[in-house]
């Protein structure tokens, strides 16, 4: 793994630390629970740029992306935030042959009223990526037709 300085070099990171977690943490990391041994394997490599909390809130979002586009759950919940207080519960969507996601619910107001409304895999994935992703999906709602 290499000190993560850019967002190619996050989700190399991710991909292995991926291939080499336990069941258990991958499931820790997914629910966003009990993410220690996952943090101590990857502490060393958070920046300035890219610190822990969003590293792990990263990964997280990635995990969960991940099963839910392998049809391995239904819905995803990921955490926006570090304290849990703020997230989406993401399900997926085939529209036009094209997988999408869609926020079925959130307990942030602007992102729960559309919840047909499908959003690219790449769009999510930078949103989520970004230190601004509830601001970058509330733009995304309102600039896109209902």
């Amino acid at each position: 793994m290499e000190k993560i300085e850019a967002v190619h070099v996050l989700k190399l990171n991710f991909l292995e630390v991926w291939k080499n977690i336990s069941e258990e943490e991958t499931q820790s990391l997914i629910t966003f629970t009990n993410t220690d041994a996952i943090e101590n394997k990857i502490k060393n490599y958070c920046t300035d740029t890219f610190p822990l909390e969003k590293v792990i809130l990263t990964f997280h979002a990635y995990a969960s992306i991940a099963y839910l586009s392998a049809e391995l759950i239904v819905n995803a919940k990921i955490f926006l935030d570090i304290k849990k207080e703020k997230y989406i519960l993401l399900a997926r969507k085939i529209i036009d042959n094209t997988l999408m996601f869609c926020v079925v619910y959130s307990n942030i107001k602007e992102l729960s009223q559309y919840p047909a409304l499908g959003i690219s895999v790449d769009n999510m994935i930078e949103f989520l990526e970004s230190n601004t992703s509830i601001e970058q999906l509330k733009k995304y709602y309102s600039s896109h037709p209902k």
